[in-house]
């Protein structure tokens, strides 16, 4: 009996501990996130409204449509993954001016930072069935991250192009 109330305690202090670092983790993100939404916009409004169609080669997006990129796919994850209510825009259909798709850029971040703050620390472990295999609500979370990243730096290349020096970082 001894052994088993041990047994028990340990497995529960585990559990409490995991559970207050998965809400650590989540807290983190979403702090990363609103700081990722604010460099977003410093990076778009960086660019002036008649570049945002510029892309540097053929194969490339324009800004603008990269811009658009990086909202569609963190829409989809939220909405498909991380149980997110419908976004209200149809980014397939749209061609914005500057001053609109930064206000949907804000939006955007805001629908996700929403869904975000609607998680449980639990949920982070949940299995979702993803396209490139299964995966938890946590690789989701980096994913989607790391896309934003991705394709944010690659606007801050198109203004080094353009003779515009990016906005500082705006990271952690």
């Amino acid at each position: 009996m001894r052994f088993f109330l041990t047994y028990l305690v340990l497995i529960i202090s585990i559990s409490i501990v995991h559970g207050q670092q998965n809400s650590d983790f989540l807290a983190d993100y979403i702090e990363k996130w609103k700081n990722s939404k604010e460099y977003t916009l410093a990076v778009m409004e960086a660019m002036p409204a008649d570049e945002y169609d510029y892309k540097p080669t053929e194969e490339e997006m324009s800004f603008k449509k990269l811009s658009i990129h990086i909202l569609q796919n963190m829409i989809w994850l939220s909405g498909d993954y991380l149980g997110g209510a419908g976004f209200e825009n149809d980014l397939k259909t749209i061609d914005p001016s500057k001053e609109e798709l930064t206000s949907i850029t804000a939006d955007a971040y805001d629908y996700v930072t929403l869904t975000l703050e609607s998680l449980q620390a639990h949920h982070l472990n949940t299995k979702v069935d993803f396209f490139a295999g299964p995966m938890n609500v946590r690789k989701i979370l980096q994913l989607m991250e790391d896309h934003a990243t991705h394709h944010r730096a690659q606007l801050a290349v198109y203004l080094r192009i353009k003779g515009i020096k990016p906005p500082r970082y705006r990271g952690w």
